[in-house]
């Protein structure tokens, strides 16, 4: 361990780039390790060593530690996987460019390492496609831990991925980036001055940048730093002449970490270089190249893996669909009453929704893994009525465990997670890196004071009374205890003082919420004329196996109740100042010793980005656990888990959805929310989204409470909420979230009461339950490519380039539409309104829709209208005045989109039988996956189908569609038919199935025939002329069928 002290350093402070550090230089020695495909690299003056594993054709691992030269473990929480395909490995000692270099010949790419000085540059065929800066790359700084890599920019090449960071761009080059898990309220909590006194927080980001959703170098909540390089234009000239490539480098640190891309933000030294590097532990970089982003994300899943599932299980592991549809959470639903007012809000305007988050007023004051029986009484019964109606429920749990002795009614009584984690030592000790602190002072005090309490209890407290700060912490404790005779409070005491104290700030309660508080925590931040919502307890040290089954089984009564999806928050871990400590960076100290994957204990900075997805991997395989041992017939028997957390790091993805944290109130939230989703989709994360309106208030003012459970104001103006509501609509994770302490409402169909001047507020509730319904109508598309996801890595919601990679215009007229446009799967094409419309035109918004070349592209119309005329791609088209009720969304010509009937909520009707629907165009095809979308059975026994369907042109007026069983077990969908449209044709002169004629349902009504269809026990088909529709109804009773229908 160095000396380097254990703190946040913002990004102008991270200096690799001024040459300042050291460098490798020469080479004395090397060797081939043939039995793990690795090369050892010695350096001559500094005895430093470099370790390069041979992963695949097209992929390879770096490890450098410039303190030590072992590297015969190699720990990682993101990986799962480094067998990332089999290869040649041809290597030998050459000389080139007249410098001596090992090269190393792979089935893809060729390694050309320098000797003198050390470099690495990567090859495909003659073109560079990757390379080291010359003879100063791969550095250290000497005295600290500090390591980085620095590389060259290749013109032409976009930079994305990153995880989770600010700002509009899609592209992040000329960014500079920091990792490291952050409670960033509003992406505006870090300061950008120096502190005035110890208590004031300290800076996180340079004093001339300003705080907020622009501000792409804040830390936040998630750290993934996993670069995708995308170069769909490279030189003409010299080396790095060729085709297009692509790479990811996946810098592997769960300490603070950075990214700079080009930034000049210390050194004028950037252009023409980035890099990357950490503040501890060694430099372990994977990196991954291919012909495209897809094949590089392929092979990134691999290496991390995909959903979690059990060892050599027949089936893929998804998430149960439900977690698709639509969500409501607020923090504020304070009790049964306003929880199921929202639900009966919903479901009586008839407005499609599947879960609903309960915060922590679920809680019996704060206590974790509990229900409060005085705010949510008979909480099985709730949850039964809930599910009756289809609610799903989630609630918050956060990492604390309280030491408030009191519950909610205020009576001192005992709190079972916490006794259980004082008898099994799981939470965080007062261990600090040297030099010894204060803490480990007094828990040493304590222990010592207390050996002999049971004899001598006055004994031991004149000794604790001569030890005042001991003492003043001791008083604290009997006051709060005072049910505890002498003996108990000093044994109990000396237990309490042996772990680290946090504190949890969850806002103020100004008069809305009527319950109590009891025994409230003294947060930094007064609350003017409120009580102090929050709670102080102990952190787990989540690191130890032990501690991670401890939490697990914790569980055990929540999902007794029938609760149905856990969200997991505040897991930076998210802490303010306490009796323990001043949580400078809003979290646990940064010296405090936590244990690490070798199971020994090291300072909390050195890998603090892991503790989210320690926890979240704790509480997934304790779901599973639990699960496992409820008795049959119990409502979450065999059930899938479902998490949805703020925090993780690289790997989480195989646990848990993630949304973006506390967003506030604003446009310019709204507008990041796209590049978010989609560069945490090129990090390896398919499943995200953002608190739809905003948790915090934003650009609005807070609202000002009237009286118990009535606030006014602070909502989300009607504009604003609605084009949030029908853009994420199209996201993967959807869910309307709130401080409902601050908000009156958030809900879309409570602004129909709050705004009726000119039916703005039904204008609100018609176009958010719009969107909503047609994203029930469509998910199964949404289901399919989280699945596609499993199998190749690509994203369910896609940048445009990853569909279209070789359209130039991407990167170069409309290379901003990258930043407001995206696909869902290959086909759906979404073009949100972004940008507030002006003052003057009543609502009514602008926006230019870029439509990528190669494709023809209809606009999609539900079938609600019929098909227009196709739309030739490869340039913008205009919309003029949106209307709130309206996306601009288009669809490729000759796709295949599986649509369903509409449902309030997933499983509502017995049967929902698939159409796919066939658009006009060039041959294609889609892989459709089903399974019972709830249990495990699907993973655990097989039982699924995947189904390809594809179609196409057997003459200018026939068409031919195959739906084909590609994989087939004991799964049987609910319904035994499906449908097949044919959009925008004329009438069928013939219709066959397997060689079969089929019977026209004729009629002069259109509904009268759609129903006669719906109705018919046989195969058969009408014609829509409304809609200029072919519709054709096909029982499920064959692996195979062609279809055929002659125009």
């Amino acid at each position: 361990m160095s000396d380097t002290p254990y703190t946040f350093v913002q990004v102008n402070e991270f200096t690799p780039a001024d040459g300042h550090w050291t460098s490798i230089g020469q080479i004395a020695d090397w060797s081939y390790n043939s039995n793990e495909k690795s090369f050892l690299l010695t350096a001559a003056n500094n005895s430093v060593s470099v370790k390069i594993y041979i992963l695949g054709p097209a992929a390879f691992q770096v490890r450098f530690n410039p303190l030590s030269s072992d590297y015969s473990t190699n720990y990682s929480y993101a990986v799962v996987n480094r067998n990332l395909g089999e290869t040649k490995v041809q290597y030998q000692k050459t000389e080139f460019n007249g410098h001596p270099t090992l090269e190393v010949v792979l089935d893809k790419i060729t390694l050309r390492i320098g000797l003198d000085p050390y470099g690495i540059a990567v090859y495909r065929g003659f073109q560079v496609i990757n390379q080291d800066t010359y003879g100063y790359n791969l550095v250290y700084k000497p005295g600290t831990e500090y390591t980085a890599c620095l590389k060259s920019v290749i013109p032409g090449a976009g930079y994305y991925g990153f995880g989770e960071k600010a700002g509009v761009d899609l592209d992040k080059n000329g960014s500079t980036m920091t990792f490291f898990n952050y409670d960033n309220f509003q992406y505006s909590r870090g300061s950008n001055q120096q502190p005035k006194k110890i208590t004031d927080p300290y800076p996180v980001i340079p004093p001339d940048t300003e705080p907020g959703p622009l501000n792409v170098s804040e830390p936040l909540y998630n750290s993934m730093p996993v670069l995708v390089e995308w170069n769909p234009t490279p030189p003409k000239t010299e080396y790095f002449a060729g085709s297009p490539y692509a790479c990811l480098v996946f810098l592997d640190n769960p300490g603070q970490a950075y990214y700079n891309i080009q930034n000049q933000d210390y050194s004028q030294n950037m252009d023409g270089r980035y890099y990357f590097g950490a503040l501890y532990g060694e430099m372990s970089y994977y990196f991954m190249a291919g012909d495209d982003v897809t094949e590089a994300l392929k092979q990134y899943i691999t290496l991390t893996g995909s959903f979690s599932k059990s060892n050599d299980t027949p089936g893929p592991a998804m998430p149960p669909m439900y977690a698709l549809g639509f969500q409501q959470g607020c923090y504020g639903y304070y009790d049964r009453g306003r929880l199921l007012a929202a639900a009966y809000g919903y479901r009586a305007n008839q407005f499609p929704i599947d879960g609903l988050h309960i915060d922590v007023d679920f809680q019996d004051n704060y206590r974790t893994f509990t229900a409060s029986n005085l705010k949510f009484p008979n909480v099985s019964q709730m949850f039964k009525e809930l599910h009756e109606n289809g609610f799903k429920c989630s609630t918050n749990i956060t990492g604390i465990i309280t030491t408030n002795p009191t519950d909610d009614t205020g009576q001192v009584r005992p709190y079972e997670d916490l006794e259980s984690g004082y008898s099994q030592d799981v939470f965080v000790r007062n261990e600090f890196a040297p030099p010894l602190s204060s803490l480990e002072l007094q828990a040493l005090a304590a222990i010592e004071c207390t050996k002999d309490a049971k004899e001598n209890p006055e004994k031991a407290e004149k000794c604790i009374a001569n030890n005042p700060p001991l003492a003043e912490r001791y008083a604290k404790y009997v006051e709060e205890h005072a049910g505890l005779d002498k003996v108990e409070a000093l044994q109990k005491f000396a237990i309490n003082v042996q772990y680290f104290v946090a504190n949890e700030n969850y806002g103020c309660n100004l008069g809305f919420n009527p319950y109590p508080s009891p025994n409230p925590p003294d947060n930094p931040d007064p609350c003017k004329g409120g009580t102090p919502l929050g709670t102080i307890g102990h952190y787990p040290d989540i690191g130890k196996e032990s501690t991670k089954e401890w939490w697990g089984q914790q569980y055990k009564y929540l999902i007794e109740s029938g609760l149905d999806m856990i969200w997991q928050d505040m897991t930076c871990p998210a802490v303010v100042r306490s009796v323990n400590g001043y949580a400078h960076y809003d979290t646990l100290p940064l010296n405090i010793m936590m244990t690490y994957l070798d199971g020994k204990k090291q300072p909390n900075a050195t890998f603090h980005n892991a503790f989210a997805i320690n926890l979240v991997e704790a509480t997934y395989k304790g779901l599973t656990k639990v699960k496992e041992q409820l008795p049959e017939g119990h409502y979450n028997k065999d059930k899938r888990n479902f998490i949805v957390t703020r925090g993780g790091y690289a790997g989480v993805h195989r646990y848990a959805a993630n949304w973006t944290g506390d967003s506030g109130s604003s446009w310019d939230f709204l507008k990041i929310n796209i590049p978010e989703v989609l560069n945490w989709g090129m990090s390896g994360q398919p499943f995200s989204g953002c608190d739809i309106g905003g948790f915090g208030n934003g650009d609005a003012p807070g609202g000002k409470v009237l009286r118990a459970g009535v606030i006014q104001g602070g909502e989300p103006s009607p504009e604003l909420l609605t084009r949030w509501m029908t853009m994420g609509a199209f996201l993967p994770w959807y869910r309307n979230h709130y401080d409902g302490y601050t908000k009156a409402f958030q809900e879309p169909y409570n602004y129909v009461q709050a705004y009726p001047d000119k039916g703005l507020g039904y204008k609100v509730l018609d176009a958010c339950r719009k969107y909503v319904r047609i994203r029930y109508q469509l998910l199964q598309l949404f289901y399919d490519g989280l699945y596609e996801w499993t199998q190749t890595g690509l994203p369910l919601c896609r940048a445009l380039f990853l569909n279209d990679p070789h359209d130039a215009n991407l990167y170069g007229p409309h290379k901003a539409r990258l930043n407001d446009q995206f696909f869902v799967g290959h086909d759906l094409l979404v073009a949100p309104i972004v940008e507030k419309a002006p003052e003057d035109k009543n609502y009514l918004a602008d926006r230019e829709v870029y439509l990528p070349e190669g494709s023809d592209w209809y606009i999609y119309t539900n079938n609600a209208e019929p098909l227009g005329p196709p739309s030739k791609g490869g340039r913008g088209y205009q919309w003029r005045e949106v209307d709130l009720d309206v996306v601009p969304l288009y669809v490729r010509a000759g796709a295949i989109i599986p649509m369903r009937e509409l449902e309030e909520w997933v499983g509502q009707l017995k049967e929902n039988p698939i159409t796919y629907t066939i658009y006009p165009g060039p041959d294609s095809d889609y892989v459709c996956y089903q399974d019972d979308g709830i249990t495990t059975n699907a993973e655990l026994k097989g039982e699924y189908r995947i189904t390809k369907v594809a179609h196409k042109a057997i003459s200018n007026d026939e068409q031919e569609v195959t739906i084909v069983r590609d994989y087939d077990s004991a799964y049987t969908p609910s319904a035994n038919f499906y449908f097949v449209s044919f959009l925008g044709r004329y009438v069928p002169s013939s219709v066959t199935a397997n060689g079969d004629h089929l019977s026209e349902i004729q009629g002069s009504d259109d509904n009268k025939n759609a129903k006669a269809l719906a109705a018919s026990s046989v195969n058969a088909y009408y014609y829509n002329y409304s809609l200029q529709t072919t519709f054709v109804k096909l029982f499920d009773e064959t692996s195979s069928m062609t279809l055929r229908v002659s125009f």
